[in-house]
């Protein structure tokens, strides 16, 4: 956990940032020879089966978990959604699902936010 903990690795001292390092270069190469032999991959959405193609070369399958897109219409457009939610057309929405940790990069999404509207 802590690995992948920013603020654990800010403040860490030089010995671990070093360290740390050097088992990321480790771990991505473990990662991308594993992905190599697997049969099949897939993935969560459309955005990290992008991700999934750039960094690993694989094709693969989205499957969003939970989720029958089948047989609903899914609205995609802004205005219509507002509409449906009864939100004025000129209200900034902003729309996130997961989890709010510091590596998802919530902080930023919020400054960002902000920035936008102002």
């Amino acid at each position: 956990r802590y690995f992948h903990d920013k603020e654990f690795y800010l403040k860490a001292p030089i010995i671990y940032k070093i360290s740390s390092w050097f088992l990321r270069i480790i771990f991505k190469k473990l990662d991308i020879r594993s992905i190599s032999m697997t049969d099949e991959i897939i993935y969560i959405s459309k955005f990290i089966k992008e991700r999934g193609k750039k960094i690993y070369n694989r094709e693969g399958y989205v499957h969003y978990i939970g989720i029958e897109t089948k047989n609903k219409k899914i609205k995609t457009d802004a205005f219509t959604l507002k509409q449906s939610l009864n939100i004025s057309k000129d209200t900034h929405i902003i729309f996130t699902l997961g989890l709010s940790h510091q590596m998802k990069g919530a902080k930023e999404l919020i400054i960002i936010f902000n920035k936008s509207i102002n």
